[in-house]
């Protein structure tokens, strides 16, 4: 469990050391793709935008890659590991996560100052994210859409996972989504 951390607090930095782009944020979820259900996702946020995504959805015919930047808008990728997520199930859809990441995004200036210019975003499956408890945590409400800080051991529902806001400076935030 702690690689697969590691390797997704890794993930976010070097995507965040990869970001590019100012100005505002086009629409970066494919638009056939909102409503399908997602198996990974990462954004990186300059400047309270989304400055680039990559994220896997369950398609039809099997997961589904897309990529996103500022520069070049949406575009599906192939073979990018994308087989990997065969035969893990999602249970939010992209625009779940849209609004979820939205309400984050939102939170982060004043309650990370330190992230407050750039971060990154990513989810975490509920098959990975209660392996391990974690330290700086905090739990996102799909009732209420709001975050609040957690006390303790998380003991909500671990249906929806969690998501991680990491930076290049800090340590590491996690977020359980609760329903």
């Amino acid at each position: 469990m702690k690689r697969i951390l590691c390797f997704m607090l890794a993930l976010c930095i070097c995507a965040c050391l990869a970001a590019c782009g100012d100005g505002d944020s086009a629409k970066w979820i494919e638009n056939g793709a909102a409503d399908k259900l997602a198996l990974k996702c990462s954004v990186n946020v300059k400047g309270g935008v989304v400055s680039n995504a990559n994220y896997i959805v369950a398609g039809d015919n099997g997961p589904e890659n897309y990529v996103y930047s500022t520069d070049k808008g949406v575009q599906r990728v192939e073979g990018d590991g994308a087989s990997d997520y065969s035969g893990l199930d999602g249970v939010l859809t992209m625009a779940d996560l849209e609004r979820i990441f939205e309400t984050i995004m939102q939170w982060v200036p004043e309650n990370l100052p330190d992230r407050k210019s750039y971060y990154g975003i990513a989810t975490l499956l509920p098959k990975y994210a209660f392996l391990e408890p974690v330290e700086n945590a905090y739990v996102y409400s799909l009732e209420t859409k709001e975050i609040t800080a957690l006390d303790g051991l998380y003991a909500g529902s671990q249906e929806y996972g969690s998501i991680s806001i990491g930076a290049l400076e800090g340590s590491m935030v996690t977020v359980y989504i609760d329903g």
